[in-house]
């Protein structure tokens, strides 16, 4: 390799130095890059590691206020209930439901809006099931705003209270912009609940 590089003019000499300089630079930067985008990977691997870690903390520290509210459904569903005090209830629920609550903020008083109005609630049917009953009731809404009678759906569906919307049944109001409604509810009631303490399984 000496004898070649002798063998070249000055001039051809100074231009494989400057090429071999090209070249190493090249080589060190491609390498330089790739350590970067390494440590980028590291970097964001490291910090979803540590956005599941400290979720993984956080569902530890509720666990206790979770299994408490589990226990407590499962308590409020259980078959120990009487079928007035099911239909009771299903009754509070869903009139809680049917509003909302706004708390008192800067100047203006704590207020309740009506979502719905429920004339009456009669009473419902009660089926055994397999390892659970069921209680259903049927609700007629006479007029509803489209978009409060959604939300109070929604908020059914939602409930803690192991609700579910069996038969939903819409109509529009002749001449006007809202709606009469409606609905089969049914609130499940789970048998053995004490069942619901060891250790947290699902009855």
């Amino acid at each position: 390799m000496a004898g070649r590089l002798e063998q070249l003019s000055a001039r051809e000499r100074r231009l494989f130095g400057i090429t071999l300089s090209v070249i190493v630079l090249a080589a060190l930067a491609l390498g330089v890059r790739g350590a970067i985008g390494n440590l980028r990977e590291l970097d964001d691997r490291i910090g979803q590691l540590e956005y599941e870690l400290e979720n993984l903390q956080q569902q530890y520290v509720q666990r206790g206020v979770v299994d408490s509210a589990y226990t407590r459904v499962v308590s409020e569903n259980s078959s120990r209930l009487t079928e007035a005090e099911i239909h009771d209830f299903l009754r509070r629920e869903i009139y809680a439901l049917s509003q909302v609550e706004f708390p008192a903020r800067d100047d203006k008083p704590a207020r309740t809006m009506q979502l719905v109005r429920i004339p009456t609630i009669n009473e419902g049917e009660l089926r055994q099931q397999d390892g659970h009953r069921e209680y259903r009731v049927r609700i007629d809404i006479p007029v509803a705003r489209l978009d409060f009678l959604l939300a109070f759906v929604g908020k059914v569906e939602l409930s803690d209270q192991l609700l579910r919307i069996d038969r939903l049944d819409i109509g529009r109001t002749p001449g006007g912009q809202t709606v009469h409604a409606s609905l089969d509810i049914t609130r499940t009631v789970l048998d053995n609940p004490e069942l619901a303490g060891d250790g947290g399984q699902p009855i």
